[in-house]
C-alpha cells in the first residue's frame, strides 16, 4: 500500500495568512518572516535563513501567540515548523487562527466593497 504524502497526511486544513512572524532558536538567533500558510499543527514562512532539521524555536504569530515548535522542512524559498503542543494548546490555535482568516477575510470584503462604491460614477 502506498504510503501518503503531503496533503494527503494533513489532519488540519492550512491557511494563507496576509502576515508576519518572529522565530526565535534556541541558539539565540532570530529573525521576522511572512506567513506563507498555518495550520493548528505547524507554519510555513519564507525566509532565506537556513536552520538545521530537528532546531527548536519559539514563534510569535500575532492574534494567535507565541508557540514552541521544531523545524521540519527547510527549502531554497521556506521553511516548515511543526508546533510541539499538546491537544487543548492545538484546539486553541486552530480557533484562533480560524478567527484570524475570518478577521481577513471580513477586511478584504470591506475594502472590496469600499473600493467599488468609490469607483462609481455619480449620476449628473
Amino acid at each position: 500500500m502506498k504510503e501518503p504524502t503531503g496533503s494527503e497526511r494533513r489532519i488540519f486544513d492550512r491557511w494563507s495568512l496576509d502576515g508576519a512572524a518572529r522565530v526565535i532558536f534556541e541558539n539565540q538567533y532570530d529573525f521576522s518572516c511572512k506567513i506563507k500558510d498555518m495550520s493548528a499543527s505547524g507554519v510555513s514562512v519564507d525566509t532565506d535563513i537556513r536552520p538545521e532539521i530537528g532546531d527548536r524555536a519559539v514563534v510569535y504569530v500575532k492574534g494567535v501567540g507565541r508557540l514552541h515548535a521544531e523545524v521540519v522542512r527547510v527549502r531554497e524559498q521556506d521553511v516548515a515548523l511543526h508546533f510541539v503542543v499538546d491537544n487543548d494548546r492545538q484546539r486553541a490555535i486552530l480557533e484562533r487562527l480560524e478567527r484570524e482568516v475570518v478577521s481577513g477575510i471580513e477586511r478584504h470584503l470591506v475594502e472590496t466593497l469600499n473600493s467599488l462604491s468609490g469607483s462609481e460614477d455619480e449620476p449628473e
